[in-house]
């Protein structure tokens, strides 16, 4: 960041420290343009919540990949390893050539099923907005 190129006017705080501190209500800061950080570490600290909101967030300089949602993942995993376990299951039955025919017919038309299902709801699984690295 170039502080000598801007000629308009302005506000130039220097100092050892710089505390804002309001003792009521807010510290707001708003721009035109943007806000811009730059710092060896920046801290946001927050005792109850802590939002941060745009239409599209990067976390990471290379950010391009979209987050996926916790819970969401986490039901279609759940989803994915209870079809597996059924079909191990359903193996366990299959003792003799026969069985294992009537097995596999069963699965043949349950495993696609649930595939597609899954796999319907994959895309909803990614963040909207945010990307990270």
């Amino acid at each position: 960041m170039d502080l000598n190129k801007f000629q308009n006017n302005q506000i130039i705080l220097d100092s050892g420290r710089i505390i804002l501190h309001a003792k009521q209500d807010s510290i707001f800061l708003n721009s035109l343009n943007s806000i811009s950080f730059e710092s060896t570490t920046i801290n946001l600290d927050s005792t109850e919540y802590l939002s941060i909101d745009a239409p599209e967030i990067y976390i990471g300089s290379n950010a391009v990949e979209p987050a996926v949602l916790g819970d969401s993942t986490e039901a279609l995993l759940r989803k994915v390893l209870d079809l597996l376990i059924e079909i191990g299951t359903q193996f366990t039955k299959a003792t003799t050539p026969a069985s294992a025919v009537a097995v596999l017919a069963g699965l043949g038309a349950y495993i696609p099923a649930q595939a597609n299902t899954i796999a319907s709801r994959l895309n909803s699984i990614k963040s909207k907005k945010v990307k990270v690295e």
